[in-house]
C-alpha cells in the first residue's frame, strides 16, 4: 500500500511515531556526548580545590508540575604549581634560605575562577556554602569545569 493511499488517522500515526523515534535518537546521542564529554574530563583535567561560593535551587513549571534544578557557585585557582627549592648545602642557613625561596615561590596562588555549575540535588543537600568541593577542569579551557563528585 502506497503512502498516498492511506487514510489521514494512519499518516497521523506515522508521523507522530517517527518524530517520537527522532526525539528519542537525539535524546540517546546527546547523552553519549555528555558521557564522552565526562570521561574526558576525568581522564585529562585538572583537579582543583573549590569553595562553594551559594547554592540555588530553581524551580520552574506549574503547582501540579513543577521542575528543579539545582547550582552552586564555586571558586577556584588554576595553573598552581608547587615550586620545591633545595638548599645548596647542609649549612644551616642555606636551609633557612631555601624554605624562605620556596614559601615566597608557592605564594602565587594561579589564576582565578568562579562560575556557576549545574549539579544534582543530592549534591545541593550534602552540601553548604563554604565547604570546600573538589572540581575539574579543562587547563586549556578553565571554564569547562564541573564538581568531581558530579562525574565520578
Amino acid at each position: 500500500m502506497k503512502y498516498a493511499e492511506l487514510s489521514k488517522k494512519t499518516k497521523l500515526i506515522i508521523i507522530v511515531y517517527s518524530l517520537l523515534g527522532l526525539l528519542i535518537g537525539v535524546f540517546v546521542i546527546g547523552f553519549y556526548i555528555q558521557k564522552d564529554n565526562d570521561k574526558e574530563l576525568l581522564e585529562k583535567g585538572e583537579r582543583a580545590d573549590a569553595s562553594v561560593v551559594e547554592l540555588y535551587e530553581q524551580v520552574t513549571g506549574t503547582r501540579k508540575n513543577k521542575t528543579y534544578r539545582y547550582y552552586m557557585d564555586v571558586a577556584f585557582f588554576t595553573n598552581v604549581e608547587k615550586v620545591e627549592v633545595l638548599p645548596k648545602s647542609d649549612n644551616i642557613v642555606d636551609k633557612i634560605a631555601a624554605i624562605s625561596e620556596e614559601a615566597v615561590a608557592n605564594a602565587k596562588l594561579g589564576d582565578y575562577q568562579s562560575m556557576r555549575l549545574s549539579i544534582s540535588q543530592v549534591s545541593y543537600q550534602r552540601h553548604k556554602k563554604g565547604d570546600k568541593v573538589k572540581v575539574v577542569y579543562m587547563k586549556e579551557e578553565p571554564t569547562r569545569a564541573k564538581l568531581l563528585e558530579e562525574i565520578q
